[in-house]
């Protein structure tokens, strides 16, 4: 698995749609942070960590829920990063820190 997957799977629920972001701030790399909603509702970031294509980043979304139930979920079920058994984060340690 690559980010190129991932990439992939962001793109073939979103592409050539209007998308709502719903901005939450940045992070110390001055990055938008938000949540990208689809016109029938749906959360793109749900979908994708339901999926395993990324992680519930918790230092940026702490206390949510629902991000945690779904990222347990694609652990169990081994969906997408849920393969390795950290988070495939760029500069993770391999024990699930950045």
């Amino acid at each position: 698995m690559t980010i190129r997957n991932s990439m992939q799977a962001a793109s073939d629920q979103d592409f050539g749609k209007e998308v709502t972001i719903q901005t939450h701030g940045h992070d110390k790399y001055k990055r938008t942070l938000g949540d990208v909603i689809l016109p029938d509702g749906t959360s793109v970031n749900h979908t994708l960590v339901k999926d395993g294509w990324c992680w519930w980043y918790r230092k940026y979304a702490p206390g949510n829920t629902v991000l945690e139930g779904l990222e347990k979920e694609a652990r169990e079920e081994r969906k997408g990063c849920g393969l390795i058994r950290s988070p495939c984060r760029r500069g993770s340690d391999g024990r699930g820190s950045a």
